[in-house]
């Protein structure tokens, strides 16, 4: 992709991404270029490609729909416009669709480090110039720039939560510099038992539920800026919210085991020694769980086929003949990051048949129907 960037640009990338890192679950490598009715965006790391209209239309394209398509066949530019190249020229010239909706291009490709936050209702990309431009699962996008301050997401890993454990909250809120969370007992509108402040505009956090919650926990979102008072302790301007309230489930008395963890490059696999059960659990804070029973796997041979970068670790034991045997579970985890750790867990099971384990960081997680979250 061809980078174009004057003085000014660069200024402004070096200054603006430390605002719009804390918006994006991750940043990737991207580039941007404008059209006379619209604006297309590459991003390096999947090399998906959005054409977002001035009129709201948002269209998507996967490498897999363009990659193999012959290069931009458009000739014959007009003065003061552009002929788009690479991957942008493929879509806009092999696609009459959105080549009649863009227009031509009016300036080169810009580069730069894209902020992206992803939830079920809409991607969020943190441009440049530090707007943010949200394409919603509907195909329209909108340009948040000056948004009036409101809330986009606000949701739980869990309802009901068990009492005196923890819950993930996710959050993105619009036209504010920060999120505040506030804590209450469900039915109380008084003092919050906890605010969590400081948090970013999108992100996600980890709440305890007091075990006192008997009749439920309400969470509060507030979209914030900080106030203007040069005081000792951060006031902040409160502009909108939106509360979330989860029912609570009391915790059946636990048990413990010795289990073994390890850690993988896009999850963790745990063995119980109880059951003999082996645990493949994908993602970062819920995903998918893989359960393979002792009496399944024993006899499997703990291949060692498989090449190993030098920077990972090759999976032994019951972890080694499961991931070595079942490519669903390489192509979920990746490789080993670390060696396996031993431990005492921590073991909840409820009437409903979902079940909650522990980490050996003591941290706890709940199952539930072949998936987990904390």
């Amino acid at each position: 992709m061809k980078l174009r960037l004057g003085l000014f640009g660069l200024v402004l990338l070096w200054l603006l991404p430390q605002v719009a890192l804390a918006q994006g679950d991750q940043v990737v490598y991207a580039t941007a270029q404008p059209f006379e009715n619209g604006l297309m965006i590459w991003r390096a790391d999947t090399a998906q490609i959005w054409a977002l209209i001035n009129d709201g239309r948002a269209y998507s394209f996967p490498a897999a729909s363009y990659q193999n398509l012959p290069d931009n066949p458009i000739f014959g530019t007009p003065p003061s416009r552009l002929r788009p190249i690479f991957g942008m020229g493929k879509v806009w010239g092999n696609y009459p669709t959105i080549r009649r909706a863009l227009g031509w291009p009016t300036l080169d490709e810009l580069g730069f480090d894209m902020p992206v936050r992803t939830s079920p209702s809409a991607t969020l990309l943190t441009q440049f110039d530090g707007s943010i431009i949200q394409i919603n699962a509907n195909h329209t996008w909108q340009r948040l720039d000056n948004a009036a301050p409101g809330i986009l997401e606000f949701r739980a890993s869990a309802d009901p939560v068990v009492a005196g454990a923890s819950v993930t909250l996710y959050w993105q809120v619009q036209g504010t510099q920060n999120a505040l969370i506030e804590v209450y007992p469900a039915g109380s509108s008084q003092v919050p038992t906890q605010v969590i402040d400081h948090l970013p505009a999108g992100g996600s956090t980890t709440v305890h539920v007091p075990a006192s919650f008997t009749s439920g926990v309400r969470f509060v979102l507030w979209a914030v800026d900080p106030a203007s008072q040069p005081l000792p302790v951060t006031l902040w301007a409160r502009h909108a919210s939106q509360e979330l309230v989860l029912g609570v489930r009391q915790s059946p008395n636990p048990t413990s085991t010795q289990a073994a963890y390890q850690p993988y490059e896009n999850g963790f696999m745990l063995w119980r020694s109880d059951t003999g059960d082996v645990l493949a659990l994908g993602g970062t804070n819920s995903g998918r769980v893989l359960s393979f029973a002792q009496s399944s796997y024993a006899n499997w041979p703990v291949t060692t086929d498989a090449d190993i970068p030098a920077r990972y670790v090759r999976p032994v034991n019951a972890f080694g003949k499961v991931w070595g045997n079942i490519q669903q579970v390489r192509d979920m985890l990746g490789y080993a990051t670390g060696p396996e750790q031993a431990f005492e867990m921590t073991i909840r099971n409820f009437e409903d048949g979902t079940f909650s384990l522990s980490l050996p960081d003591g941290r706890t997680f709940s199952v539930s129907w072949g998936f987990w979250n904390f």
